[in-house]
Formats: C-alpha cells, structure tokens, sequence
C-alpha cells in the first residue's frame, strides 16, 4: 500500500495498480477501503468506467459512504458513455430524496422552462435534503452534457435552483454556464441572450473560484465559438482553457473529454482532414487506454470521416460500425445523431443515394422524438 501511494504521488498510474492489486490480493484489512483508493487511482489515470465499478462493489459494503460512492461512480459511468449502468445506479437514489430521471422530452423541455421563468424570484432558502438533491443533479448534468442534451438541461436546471438556495457558489457557477451554453444553441433570440449573460456572469464569478470552474467555463467559452461556426477561435480557446490545467485531474477529466471532442468538430468544420484524422487518432489512444467509451466512440466517428475523405469508404464504413456496436444508450443520443450523419455520408459518396435518404429520414425521426431538434 505503502509502494502504491508513493507511486500515485509521482502520477505513475500503472505501478500502482499493479500495487493495489498486489494489496487486495495479499488479503489486506479493510479491503472496500482499498478498493476506494484503487478506484480513485484509476480515475486520474482517466479509466472512469473501471473506477466506477470498483466504488459500486464497496458501496455494497460500506453503508455508511453508499451514496456518496454511488455518486461519484454514476458520474463516471455517464461521463464515460455507460450510460444504462450509469442510469441503473442513479434512479433509486434520485427516487429516495423524491426526485426522478426526466422522462420524455416534452415534459422535459417544459420543465426548464418553467425553471427559468422562476429563476428570478425564487427564494434562496434551502430545504431539507438540497445538499443531497443538487449532487445527484450534478452528476448527470456533467455525465450527460455531451450526450442527452435535453436530460442534461433538465439536470443543470435543477441543480441551479438547489445550488442558489444553499449559496454553494462553485455549482451555480457550473450550472450557470452550461445552462447559457445549450441556451446560446437554442435557436430563440430572447433565449440565446439570456444564455449569453448567464456565461459571462459566470465568466466573472469564475476568475475568483478555484481552478476546475475556471477551466469549465473557459471551455464553455471554446465550445460557444465553435456551436457559432467560429472554429479557429473557439479551437484555440479551448486549448487556452487547458493550459493551466492539462485535464490530468479527476475533476476536470469530463470537462477535458467534452471540450476535445468539440475540437475534433472544429477541425471537421474547417475541414482539414488530415488534421482530423491525426487528432481523432490521438484522442482514440487515450480514449482506449482509459477505458473511456465515450471518447472511444466519438473519435472513431470522427476518424471514419477522415477516411472517407482519404477515398477509404469500405474502411470508414467499419471503423464506423464497430464504433456504434460499442454504443448502448437507452435513447437516440448525440453520438447517434454524429454517427448516422457520417453513415450518410459515406452512403452518398458510394451512390446509395436510396439507402442515404432512409437513414436521413430515420435520423431525423430519432432526434425529433428525443428533442435534439431544439439545440440548434
């Protein structure tokens, strides 16, 4: 154990996992304990979906840290695209403090709205189980925010009016500026101004807190530029965002993931191929070697693009398949909207205009039903 923190401490993550595992193995006391802090090693080496599971299998054994554990691995799970695991985890704890996973778009969409309309006049008077309620908002709200953007909305919506009544002012932060950001895309002027000034306000609010909403909130400012079609600027914030902070934290691994990503939107948008095909390689390796199936699947995405402007159809055509084989979300989400918009590409450029026109059509039925239509 001892050999295991050390090397944590210099960031060699491999050795100590193989000490840690070395410890479990030699029946040490204690062993959810040290499961704890093997998990929390996996996670600065970015393995979210692995470190989830280990906090899952101690929760089981240690009642009295089961919520906070569950917690923190739902986050991995969704942040990491496990998302039914993920959702598995969440809805009986957001069922014991009287909450509950949004259901269908609609209602979901409505609810925002009518959060907005309150934000106002709210009363910043906390309630008995606020704490407890804004981080199982939290969570998801992160986890899916590059996934299901109307069930992340709905989440930020909620753990705003939570965390303006406990006066937390890191999460009203976070919330602030991913509610501006998806607002921004809204596609309603009244709406895209509001979203604006709830960013710079979290901007402002941001220079004074702690370095994780700081890099968020950069980020946030990249990802706006690059939903605006301004890619080189937003690409280059987005690099500005990270310079303080590499990503190489456990709390910040979710912000790096969704912001690079966004970059390998920028370079497809500018179209610089070989570019795209370059860095969606490089995302791919880390993604692989963390275990990380969302970065996994969004890179293979965007490298089948690539390939199939290299004049490599049938290649593209695999890399994309077996990257949606990988995906399982319980709804049609963002990685199924980016996927069925390279298939159809590739559909086109091997003149099966007939088959590219059903899969438009299914597409687009897909996302209307999830509301993914109404994030421009």
């Amino acid at each position: 154990l001892k050999a295991a923190e050390s090397q944590l401490a210099r960031l060699n993550f491999e050795s100590a996992e193989a000490s840690f595992l070395q410890a479990i193995a030699n029946g040490v006391v204690d062993v959810a304990r040290v499961r704890i802090r093997y998990a929390n090693a996996l996670a600065l080496a970015g393995r979210r979906i692995d470190a989830a599971r280990l906090l899952v299998q101690s929760a089981a054994e240690l009642p009295e840290d089961k919520i906070h554990l569950q917690l923190r691995a739902t986050e991995f799970l969704l942040s990491a695209g496990a998302m039914e695991e993920g959702i598995g985890v969440l809805k009986p704890m957001l069922a014991g403090v009287g909450l509950s996973h949004p259901g269908g778009n609609a209602l979901a969409l409505m609810e925002v709205v009518a959060g907005l309309a309150r934000l106002r006049f709210a009363p910043r008077r906390a309630k008995p189980l606020d704490e407890e309620r804004l981080a199982l908002c939290l969570a998801p709200m992160k986890g899916l925010s590059a996934i299901d953007p109307v069930r992340s909305t709905t989440y930020a919506m909620r753990a705003l009016s939570f965390a303006r009544r406990l006066g937390d002012r890191q999460a009203e932060i976070f919330c602030r500026s991913y509610l501006g950001l998806v607002l921004g895309f809204s596609g309603v002027k009244r709406l895209e101004t509001m979203g604006a000034r709830m960013v710079e306000e979290a901007m402002k609010a941001s220079e004074s807190d702690d370095a994780a909403a700081r890099t968020w909130v950069r980020a946030v400012r990249g990802i706006q530029l690059v939903g605006r079609c301004r890619w080189r600027e937003g690409y280059r914030q987005i690099q500005v965002a990270f310079d303080e902070d590499d990503g190489s934290r456990a709390d910040v691994h979710w912000e790096k993931a969704a912001a690079d990503t966004t970059q390998l939107l920028a370079v497809q948008s500018m179209g610089d191929y070989r570019q795209l095909e370059d860095h969606a390689r490089r995302l791919l390796d880390v993604g692989e070697a963390r275990n990380d199936l969302f970065v996994v699947v969004e890179s293979n995405i965007y490298l089948a693009d690539a390939l199939l402007a290299a004049d490599r159809p049938a290649r593209a055509r695999r890399t994309l398949e077996a990257a949606m084989e990988r995906w399982h979300a319980e709804s049609f989400a963002f990685q199924d909207w980016l996927g069925a918009h390279v298939r159809i590409r590739i559909m086109l450029y091997e003149r099966q205009g007939e088959a590219a026109r059903e899969e438009f059509e299914r597409a687009v039925r897909l996302a209307k039903k999830e509301g993914m239509l109404n994030v421009r």
